[in-house]
């Protein structure tokens, strides 16, 4: 049984058989959009209902429950809001001191002091000059805002399905390059070996003739192997760099898909090489996460997780410039420092 299901189901048990169809559909929508339980739901229609003077749930009264619901949800989170600026204004009105432990990619040591990097007092720390980097992307004024053609919260069903069958394509599009596949004549469960094999397990004959061609053990794709991946962390952002998508858990799965909300019609946003007509990967690749903050080299691409600046970690950057013919990760040095 199916989360929505299960919702249901608890949903009848509690508000009766009478609500059905589209008020059942209405109730598992709540659920899902503030994270509630079908007991935390039914409780909060009995303390509204009994200020209605009406406990029969209908269309009428469900919008009312769902402004109740909203309306008490968002006070809250701006009260938090409005104290989280405040302890942070507290927190901000001295320097931070550098040190700890400093994570540092394997390279070989620049010339010269790392400003901001180093460890000890920080009123020796650099002072960062005027900014030479421009921004690239969506103009945040009002009147493009008003004209970018994205309705929040607004998916259809199939503009989804056809987002996800375009990422279907372009997938086995890859596929069928890279291994040089000309079509799809072969059955891929290999159902007439299997076949083969049952048949024999069944007559269990003395003499098997099997003509090849097969791939004898000398060859070199076999012999050699494919090189072992220790490194849990560093594969996890090679399949983000293969997958060419910063968030390729897509579509996302059932039981989490309330506390995700991805907007699977714009997942191209999320391409690595959007807009490109060559296939390449990125230089520098930040993915903040929960786990452990580390720096790594993956294949071409040094990739950065700084953690959260929450648990007193943040990623400093710096390019010294690379040699004539030379990559830019030679170049680029990355420490991420841990704040005492």
């Amino acid at each position: 049984m199916s989360a929505t299901d299960s919702l249901r189901q608890q949903i009848s048990t509690h508000f009766g058989d009478e609500v059905g169809g589209n008020l059942a559909e209405e109730c598992i929508s709540l659920c899902q959009m503030y994270n509630l339980t079908a007991d935390e739901l039914f409780f909060k229609w009995e303390a509204l209902a009994s200020t209605l003077g009406s406990r029969v749930l209908n269309a009428e009264t469900i919008d009312i429950l769902r402004s109740n619901i909203h309306r008490k949800t968002t006070k809250p989170e701006t009260k938090s809001n409005l104290n989280m600026n405040i302890v942070t204004s507290k927190r901000l009105k001295g320097p931070p001191k550098l040190g700890g432990s400093i994570y540092s990619t394997p390279k070989k040591p620049l010339a010269g002091p790392i400003n901001g990097a180093s460890t000890g007092d920080s009123s020796r720390a650099g002072v960062a000059g005027p900014s030479k980097v421009q921004f690239v992307g969506y103009n945040m004024d009002g009147d493009s805002r008003s004209t970018r053609r994205y309705r929040y919260m607004y998916e259809k069903i199939l503009d989804r399905s056809a987002a996800l069958d375009d990422r279907i394509d372009d997938i086995a599009e890859l596929v069928q390059k890279h291994y040089d596949i000309v079509e799809l004549d072969s059955d891929l469960k290999y159902e007439p070996w299997l076949a083969f094999l049952r048949r024999v397990g069944r007559e269990k004959p003395a003499v098997i003739l099997i003509v090849g061609p097969f791939i004898d053990s000398s060859h070199p794709y076999i012999k050699n192997g494919v090189e072992a991946q220790p490194d849990a962390m560093a594969n996890l952002c090679r399949h983000v760099l293969q997958q060419r998508s910063f968030y390729p858990i897509f579509p996302v799965p059932l039981d989490a898909a309330h506390e995700v909300n991805l907007d699977i019609t714009h997942s191209d946003g999320l391409s690595i090489n959007l807009d490109t007509a060559d296939d390449f990967a990125p230089d520098v690749l930040i993915l903040p996460s929960k786990l452990k903050q580390f720096s790594k080299t993956v294949d071409h691409t040094v990739v950065v997780n700084p953690s959260f600046l929450t648990k007193g970690t943040f990623a400093h950057l710096t390019y010294a410039g690379s040699e004539s013919g030379g990559t830019i990760k030679d170049g680029l040095r990355v420490d991420v420092v841990k704040l005492e």
